[in-house]
């Protein structure tokens, strides 16, 4: 058994490892220039002009090492080279496309960039090179350009047509960007977030204390009150639980968001009344630079209406599973045995049947803990809580990958240990359960 438990442990590096590619790829799908932004341009008023040159440009994307393949092998038109991938210019890439698409080689491009690049207008050599290229036609007026710039672009155009192209599989080795991205991670190589410089372990470390409290406290109240409210429905019978059940699956039926906006609206403001101003209003924490402790404590109280939130969302279903549990355990043959021979209802359902009912519930933790930081999202930015979520979030509009990258492998490391947990702690609460067939 132990050796299955370590076998199934070993599953996560190879998990971990896909999500490590399907992150890295995802950088390429956001609009940010990851050059134009590690040279500061999005900080800039937009009434500013382009803060940097053409050189300038070339050397932060070395820089960057974009100058590299993306991986470890491609599959890319036959027509497009691997010098292509050296074009670091945004403008140099689509009119190289555009012409080795159009059958063009690459002593052709190379002289058209050329030509490009030393022309005195270059802007308007790059639109007009484009429509050229791409459409086959001027979609633009080019006749201030100087004469020999005409006769130069016509004669490299000329009456090129496109060929037949087929995907080529090419192998590129170690040296490509996520090899040395990967690299940078798992170094001893400090990794620092685009946004403002600052380093990234700290910043994850404290926004991970803030998620880890809120979900540790949530938890604990949803599961005690959860379990306790289900457990009362089923060995009272009074009308009191019933009820208190359907409000709380009205709550479990609105959206988390509209309940921790109310909460907010209604119970940290005097705007309704001197008795309705019960929390501390949002973004309202004071961050005084000591130990994450010290700040957590000073600032706990901003943390009991997301926790009352939280809960109050989440109990109505845990308190209904449990009862339904335990009305499962009334028609079992040890309870209906037990009670023949004459032992309290209640006493069955405390010493027996409870721990039956628990086992489902138990297990599901398993499942709650990664759901809580991924889930976490929604109240850390109503309620302004420099948490996980909100500092995910927030990093991947500004496309801030040094501090993605970690956070989404760390959500991945905490959800492949807990569904691991859950192997063992299906087999520790029974014995009967089997995961090898599982």
């Amino acid at each position: 058994m132990l050796a299955l438990h370590f076998k199934k442990l070993l599953f996560i590096l190879p998990l971990l490892l896909v999500l490590s590619v399907i992150v890295f790829f995802l950088r390429f799908a956001t609009p940010q220039d990851p050059v134009e932004q590690s040279l500061g341009l999005y900080q800039l008023e937009e009434s500013e002009s382009q803060p940097y040159t053409n050189k300038q440009y070339e050397k932060e994307a070395k820089k960057l090492g974009l100058d590299k393949e993306l991986f470890y092998f491609s599959i890319k038109p036959n027509y497009l080279p691997t010098e292509a991938s050296k074009i670091l210019l945004p403008a140099d890439k689509r009119i190289t496309k555009a012409l080795l698409k159009k059958g063009f080689d690459w002593q052709d491009v190379e002289t058209f960039l050329n030509l490009k690049n030393t022309s005195s207008n270059n802007l308007e050599m790059t639109q007009i090179a484009t429509d050229l290229v791409a459409s086959g036609e001027t979609k633009r007026n080019y006749q201030q350009l100087s004469s020999g710039e005409q006769t130069s672009i016509n004669n490299l155009l000329g009456d090129h047509k496109g060929s037949f192209y087929y995907p080529v599989l090419r192998w590129h080795g170690s040296n490509n960007q996520y090899h040395h991205w990967m690299k940078d991670f798992l170094s001893s190589k400090e990794l620092r977030s685009i946004q403002n410089n600052a380093l990234v372990k700290p910043k994850i470390k404290r926004a991970l204390a803030w998620t880890l409290t809120l979900a540790f406290f949530s938890i604990l109240l949803t599961y005690s009150l959860g379990i306790f409210i289900g457990f009362k429905r089923i060995s009272s019978l009074h009308p009191f639980w019933e009820r208190l059940q359907t409000i709380l699956d009205f709550f479990y039926t609105m959206p988390f968001f509209w309940i921790a906006t109310l909460a907010i609206v209604f119970l940290t403001t005097s705007n309704y009344g001197n008795w309705t101003n019960l929390f501390p209003s949002v973004h309202s924490i004071n961050f005084n630079g000591e130990s994450i402790f010290v700040e957590l404590v000073q600032n706990s109280s901003h943390l009991i209406l997301p926790i009352i939130c939280i809960s109050i969302h989440a109990i109505g279903f845990i308190s209904s599973m449990m009862a339904d549990n335990l009305k499962l355990q009334l028609s079992k043959p040890y309870f209906l045995t037990a009670m023949q021979k004459g032992l309290p209802r209640n006493e069955i359902l405390k010493n027996h049947g409870f721990k039956n009912a628990l086992f489902p519930i138990l297990t599901m933790l398993t499942n709650i803990i990664p759901a809580t930081f991924s889930g976490s999202l929604i109240a850390e930015v109503i309620f302004d809580l420099p948490g996980v979520g909100r500092l995910l979030y927030n990093s991947i509009l500004l496309a801030d990958w040094n501090v993605v990258f970690p956070i989404i492998l760390l959500i991945g490391v905490i959800t492949s240990i807990s569904f691991w947990l859950s192997d063992i702690l299906y087999t520790k609460l029974d014995p009967r359960v089997n995961i090898t067939t599982t």
